[in-house]
């Protein structure tokens, strides 16, 4: 099987100005088009030919663009100008074009359209395989990767579409006694692609494997996503106080909001039944792949097995660290020499105030709640035990309420501190020592407030915690 040629010379790619324009374009000629009435004036054989015309241009616009585009999000730019071009359905009525939304793609497609589908095969059938190659390649546990894809199936599962694609691939057939269509068709591939391009059918029989194993990979995305958004809620409620929770949060995971990354596993699942109706597989075929998917991820739990590199690098990716927080590598939102200088600082503390620390932690009073406010509460954390030749078991060990200052190692919260300092210079004039004092005041103040309330960590049990002075 030959593929369609590449025509055009290396280019730069488009601005997204230029994709703009060029889908405002094709909206045009739909509707310029679509707005034809049967009769013999010159317009009319304007509005005839306009689509004819076009159409090899169009193409092979699209399938540049699609073949060299970055694997990354800007590519919906050409993703939406692909898909405004194999709807002209949506383009009959300029004066409604204000009323139609962007998700109106559910009408039944009408049997007149077959014509249009015939001219433009290769716009439909090729270019959905090259996009299906494409988002292969990329994670759509991403939201807008997710967004696009999920945007490519609602479009192809629109009622009668596939079924006109059928016709006209089936007319294809050497056996075949559709010549109209085969017609329409081959005349497209000897324009677009040359006299010896051979067309390769989208719904062939060999098709249905192949599907199965992309609504998979779909199911894993989907998964995956599920994982994160749990892992992300359970990280959220280690920490009650939202301008704490701010101010730790990394700035790297603000590209998506959390509206956005709950809707992933809904538009996966919405997708993999498209694909099902595109490609028309029924709806036990569908539960035997969730149904297979489960017991995957079971033995993928259970055994480690199908160790492949891209499974490990999930692995990797949503690994969470289980030993001392204070010993955690630095990460990219701190001060490193701050990250280690607090750390020998805390320790200092904790070894000379280690034993009082947990007294006054344990104490159901307002110096209890101010203190375990303020202190980290025991934690259990995990290592493994190296100091024997061969096998290292994984240990456990609990550590006691201790003092812990990397926090104040964080990007964020300096900067935080910093515009508070000037605007409390500014408005008032206070010099630095007040402004610490009247800052610690209030922090004192929001703290008994806080064990006023009840709202405060409760008495830990610290019989089980040996060594209380220090943890070395």
């Amino acid at each position: 099987m030959s593929e369609p040629s590449s025509l055009w010379p290396q280019q730069s790619l488009p601005t997204g100005e230029h994709l703009r324009v060029v889908r405002l374009l094709i909206k045009h000629l739909h509707y310029f088009a679509n707005s034809l009435v049967e009769d013999s004036t010159a317009m009319n054989e304007l509005k005839r030919s306009t689509i004819p015309s076009s159409q090899n241009k169009i193409y092979k616009f699209l399938l540049e663009n699609m073949r060299h585009w970055p694997l990354d999000a800007s590519f919906r730019l050409i993703l939406e100008s692909w898909l405004s071009y194999i709807q002209p359905w949506r383009y009959t009525d300029i004066t409604n074009s204000a009323n139609r939304q962007e998700g109106d793609e559910r009408t039944v497609v009408d049997r007149k359209w077959i014509t249009f589908i015939a001219e433009n095969l290769l716009s439909y059938t090729y270019l959905f395989k090259l996009i299906l190659v494409r988002f292969s390649r990329l994670d759509l546990s991403s939201p807008k990767n997710a967004i696009m894809f999920f945007r490519v199936t609602k479009i192809f599962s629109q009622p009668n579409l596939n079924v006109l694609l059928k016709e006209v691939e089936s007319s294809l057939e050497e056996n075949s006694h559709n010549i109209k269509w085969a017609s329409i068709a081959r005349t497209q591939f000897l324009e677009s692609e040359g006299p010896g391009f051979r067309y390769s059918p989208l719904f062939n029989g060999n098709i249905k494997p192949k599907v199965i194993q992309y609504v998979k990979s779909i199911y894993i995305a989907g998964n995956k996503a599920q994982e994160s958004i749990d892992a992300h809620q359970n990280s959220s409620k280690e920490s009650s106080n939202v301008i704490i929770r701010w101010l730790l949060s990394n700035s790297l995971d603000s590209e998506y909001n959390n509206d956005e990354r709950k809707r992933v596993p809904m538009l996966l699942e919405t997708s993999t039944q498209y694909m099902c109706q595109i490609f028309d597989i029924d709806e036990n075929s569908r539960e035997d792949i969730k149904k297979s998917m489960v017991q995957r991820s079971f033995l993928l739990n259970s055994s480690g097995f199908n160790q492949s590199p891209m499974f490990m690098q999930n692995r990797l990716r949503n690994m969470k660290y289980q030993g001392d927080p204070d010993l955690k590598p630095i990460q990219s939102f701190e001060v490193a020499f701050l990250v280690r200088s607090l750390y020998h600082l805390a320790s200092w503390f904790n070894l000379m105030y280690g034993e009082k620390i947990c007294e006054w932690y344990t104490k159901n009073n307002l110096l209890g709640g101010i203190v375990r406010q303020i202190f980290l509460g025991p934690t259990t954390i995990f290592y493994y035990d190296k100091s024997s030749p061969g096998y290292s078991p994984r240990l456990s060990k609990t550590l006691p309420p201790r003092l812990s200052l990397r926090f104040w190692s964080n990007y964020k919260l300096l900067a935080f501190m910093l515009i508070l300092y000037l605007l409390l210079k500014f408005l008032f004039q206070w010099p630095i020592i007040l402004v610490v004092f009247v800052v610690l005041v209030v922090w004192l103040l929001y703290l008994m407030f806080n064990v006023l309330i009840g709202r405060v960590p409760s008495i830990p049990n610290l019989n089980n915690i040996n060594d209380i002075s220090m943890f070395n």
